[in-house]
């Protein structure tokens, strides 16, 4: 079985309601629509219908909307033309007609957004302070009058054109911020951009564009905002910089918002020791779902992996006051479970961590494999579950595969073409993997001749 994180497809052909609120398949499968897809990672659930259509049938689709039942109801108005992520979802293709759009829909399934909503605070889509899902309509006004559109009582409406908010389209592609403390005061603040400009050797450097001042109710806004790729970093003394997001945009005029929270600087020291309290160097320390004391994500531009020492300590500086999750990778250890839960500010962390198995297998062909990738799989006895390990690879051109850093225990070894038939799956072969030892295994594999 294969999950995809992102899928969706082209036209109009009416889509079944996987549980969509009562009325929302009718809005959905619009005829004015051109694409569709489903998102976001990690479960899916939230549904987007783009769609092209003049003032008129907008109305007729706020009609529907207004009956829609359960869940809340917005519409976002924009300036400018409205593009499809489906079909043009890396910014390509704009001189295109067919990737244009004039409005949107956005229905969550209930089920869906409740789990996501039980995700760490890193992986889920859902902010924190959202209580309910949110069905949406974005308009872009481009291609319309906006004073032609007739919203029905009881749906809100959030508008974010320029006039709306002070600027004329002449201003360009405006942004606007506060910067606030824990408890909502406003705090006087630097903002800093910063290009993200892509390194041959992967990551990125970030260069400084321009920084700027806030005024003394931690306002601050920017007009005619370059094309350049961004991100946006708000940095007072005595509190942890934070990342207030990321832009990256075409020539159109808009209007954006960014609301910044900092918190109290904390950091986090702490090592990395062995079964026997022992220091373990050479550690690749991860801090991952980094929350504030509000509970919030935290996006800080402090490396959040570290190597640790000869002596086997680790220091996370530049972050905030409040909770994280540590997880430590070397080969021949292993850290179990979903990492240690742990408080900043703390300076005296320690990380225990256990001798790992690992397992070389050679596969024997029974045939010549024509060139077939073959992959193997290894998973746990018993099946999957949350914090237990699995992990696959390709076997090579000498028809070798390794894995290593495995937590002991007995797994389940599987071979099979890439991709494979129901047919081709051979039976899973069980192992025993003991902490500190490599297993070789040989593993024989019949090849059908097509």
């Amino acid at each position: 079985t294969a999950y995809a994180l992102i899928e969706g497809g082209e036209g109009n052909t009416p889509l079944n309601d996987p549980g969509w609120p009562r009325g929302a398949a009718a809005i959905f499968n619009h005829p004015g629509r051109v694409a569709w897809w489903e998102g976001p990672p990690f479960g899916g659930g939230e549904w987007h219908s783009e769609c092209k259509g003049d003032a008129a049938a907008l109305n007729e689709l706020l009609t529907l909307f207004a009956k829609l039942e359960g869940p809340k109801k917005r519409v976002v108005v924009l300036d400018g033309i409205g593009y499809s992520f489906w079909l043009d979802p890396n910014g390509t293709k704009r001189g295109d007609r067919k990737t244009k759009i004039d409005w949107s829909f956005t229905v969550w399934q209930a089920d869906r957004w409740r789990m996501q909503k039980d995700l760490p605070p890193s992986l889920s889509a859902i902010p924190k302070e959202q209580t309910q899902p949110i069905t949406t309509i974005t308009v872009h006004t481009a291609s319309m009058k906006w004073s032609e559109v007739k919203v029905p009582e009881g749906i809100e409406i959030i508008d974010n054109r320029m006039e709306a908010h002070g600027f004329k389209l002449t201003d360009g592609r405006v942004i606007e911020g506060k910067v606030t403390d824990l408890a909502g005061g406003a705090l006087q603040a630097k903002v800093r951009f910063e290009e993200l400009v892509p390194k041959k050797s992967g990551g990125y450097d970030y260069p400084e564009l321009k920084s700027i001042e806030t005024d003394n109710e931690g306002h601050w806004s920017i007009k005619n905002f370059g094309e350049k790729w961004c991100r946006i970093i708000v940095e007072r003394e005595g509190y942890a910089s934070r990342i207030a997001g990321y832009v990256r945009y075409d020539r159109q005029p808009g209007w954006e918002f960014m609301a910044t929270t900092l918190a109290p600087l904390g950091s986090l020291r702490g090592r990395v020791v062995d079964e026997e309290g022992k220091p373990l160097a050479d550690v690749a320390v991860a801090m991952r779902d980094l929350v504030s004391a509000d509970g919030c994500p935290y996006d800080v531009i402090e490396e959040v992996f570290q190597k640790t020492t000869a002596e086997g300590s680790f220091h996370f500086k530049n972050i905030p006051e409040g909770k994280a999750r540590l997880t430590g990778h070397r080969e021949d250890y292993f850290f179990p479970g979903l990492g240690q839960l742990v408080t900043s500010p703390d300076q005296s962390l320690e990380l225990r961590m256990q001798q790992a198995a690992s397992i070389s297998v050679q596969v024997e062909f029974s045939r010549d494999r024509q060139k077939r990738q073959y992959i193997a799989n290894l998973t746990p006895e018993g099946g999957e579950k949350v914090g237990s390990w699995s992990g696959s690879a390709v076997v090579n051109d000498k028809n070798r595969v390794a894995f290593t850093g495995i937590p002991p225990g007995r797994y389940l070894l599987k071979v099979h073409p890439n991709p494979s038939t129901e047919a081709e799956r051979m039976q899973e072969q069980p192992i025993a993997l003991k902490g500190g030892e490599e297993a070789t295994v040989m593993v024989k594999v019949e090849v059908t001749c097509y």
